[in-house]
């Protein structure tokens, strides 16, 4: 059981220290030239296609998916210890397990689109059950909406 809470308490304070980037300074004018300068999602279907490419790989069941979209964002954030800049969009993913032969609670992603292209998914992180260590996932990828959106991916769905 303390080898549990150890994992656990490491797991928060990584979490804690990419979610407040206490190392990081303030962002300056040429990063925040860098998020307006970031090329959107050219349409919402394209983004939400772009997050089912991005996502499906790291279910059991992908044809089994059924997907909530927050709206594209354009923000920035921490994220393992580096600040990106450009769009992100958050959401739930809802799908099969085959060990479990039901669907999986709803697990909360973040997205973080390519600048560049804005049609391509670059980076993020989903909550899966399976690589979820007892709901920290679940906890930085609510925080890390709740920073661009203003609320928790769970506050919008009632997870």
């Amino acid at each position: 059981m303390q080898w549990r809470w150890t994992v656990t308490g490491a797991v928060w304070a990584i979490a804690t220290v990419a979610l407040t980037g206490c190392a990081l300074p303030p962002p300056t004018s040429a990063e925040l030239a860098a998020m307006h300068n970031a090329t959107p999602p050219p349409s919402r279907r394209a983004a939400h296609a772009a997050v089912v490419r991005y996502v499906s790989p790291q279910l059991e069941e992908p044809g089994s998916a059924r997907y909530r979209f927050d709206p594209v964002r354009q923000s920035w954030l921490i994220a393992q210890g580096q600040r990106e800049f450009g769009y992100f969009e958050c959401g739930e993913v809802y799908a099969k397990e085959i060990g479990h032969g039901g669907f999986l609670p709803r697990s909360p992603f973040i997205v973080f689109f390519d600048p560049q292209s804005g049609d391509r998914v670059r980076s993020g992180m989903v909550a899966l059950p399976a690589t979820d260590l007892e709901g920290a996932r679940r906890t930085v990828v609510d925080n890390q909406c709740q920073a661009i959106t203003g609320h928790a991916v769970r506050t919008l769905y009632g997870g």
